[in-house]
């Protein structure tokens, strides 16, 4: 699996099962950005690594759970972020 479909699959994890903020998950099935990625990826810490930095470099220049966390950050701007780094992914 590349980065792509991890990207796109991580979108579909929070769009189905729910987003939070502050940590990985919380216990409802809802998770953080980074807590998606690492879920998708499994035990490949080089999916998760090449998916993680593929969608930091275009949303932040800062960490990624930091940008997760923001005040005012939303579910739809996080799905909505990764399905942009899944099309240039594409690209």
């Amino acid at each position: 699996m590349g980065v792509k479909q991890d990207l796109q699959n991580a979108a579909a994890l929070l769009r189905d099962g729910g987003w939070c903020q502050f940590d990985m998950s919380d216990g409802y099935g809802r998770h953080c950005v980074h807590g998606a990625l690492l879920v998708v990826a499994g035990r490949d810490n080089g999916r998760f690594y090449a998916a993680r930095d593929f969608l930091r470099d275009r949303v932040t220049g800062g960490g990624l759970m930091s940008w997760n966390d923001s005040p005012g950050r939303t579910a739809e701007e996080v799905i909505a972020a990764l399905e942009a780094a899944a099309e240039a992914a594409d690209a």
